[in-house]
């Protein structure tokens, strides 16, 4: 039986984030104990946005319930072999993010980097928080 565990780091808080522009945010995950060189890492949003930050239930009268455009990620390792898609923008469905073929991981860390395009008329009231669930699985 193969045994790994995936840890995320703090929550990401993305900067810049306003209509027109582009708001940015790294975070880390810290993936340990997988034994097998192959493995494949997936990333979804869990949530009710399929991809696209949700804005709270309170706080937000007047803004866009969802964001226009989804929010994108690219997950990199300090590792040579593994292999990323590069950038890929979330969704409902698991989408591969990182992926190995010879690389055995134990303790290693993962970056994450996250940008969501805002549009210029996107409606976002001052003080209303967005936000998105997205799920990584390792196998």
């Amino acid at each position: 039986m193969l045994t790994c565990t995936l840890t995320a780091g703090p929550l990401v808080a993305l900067t810049n984030f306003a209509p027109g522009h582009t708001a940015t945010g790294t975070g880390a995950l810290t993936a340990t104990t997988l034994l097998q060189p192959s493995w494949t890492l997936q990333a979804q949003d869990t949530g009710s946005g399929a991809g696209h930050m949700v804005a709270a239930s309170t706080g937000c009268a007047g803004s866009d319930a969802t964001l226009a455009n989804p929010l994108q990620v690219k997950v990199t390792s300090g590792l040579g072999s593994v292999n990323s898609p590069g950038t890929i923008s979330l969704s409902a469905a698991n989408q591969t993010v990182a992926s190995a073929s010879s690389q055995i991981l134990n303790a290693d860390t993962l970056t994450t980097a996250y940008s969501q395009v805002i549009p210029a008329n996107e409606q976002m009231r001052t003080g209303c928080v967005y936000s998105i669930t997205v799920t990584y699985t390792l196998q």
